[in-house]
């Protein structure tokens, strides 16, 4: 079962307790509101629990550089 979230779900999501703002919006380009995200986990952590980031749908999450500039688990 595939997750994909639009900007505006995320940053609603990133409001709640169990979030506790740890999901960081990707976008190294201008994006479009419609434009459909999905979650990663990251090698990242803090008190309040792993940091996610959102990457477009469809990113290649194999590619080195990006596992390495993001921390993908």
């Amino acid at each position: 079962m595939e997750f994909v979230y639009t900007s505006k779900q995320i940053q609603s999501m990133n409001l709640t307790n169990i979030w506790k703002n740890s999901i960081h919006i990707y976008q190294p380009n201008n994006h479009n509101k419609k434009q459909q995200y999905e979650l990663h986990a990251t090698g990242d952590c803090d008190l309040n629990g792993r940091k996610y980031v959102a990457l477009r749908k469809g990113t290649d999450t194999t590619d080195p550089k990006i596992r390495g500039k993001l921390n993908l688990m």
